[in-house]
């Protein structure tokens, strides 16, 4: 079921966690 929704509805939120993420290894690196 949590997969289901994560992966129906990826919401603001994974694309954010993604792109801090990105962001955060491309500076920190």
């Amino acid at each position: 079921e949590g997969n289901f929704t994560l992966g129906a509805i990826p919401a603001p939120g994974a694309i954010a966690l993604l792109g801090l993420a990105g962001l955060t290894g491309r500076r920190r690196r």
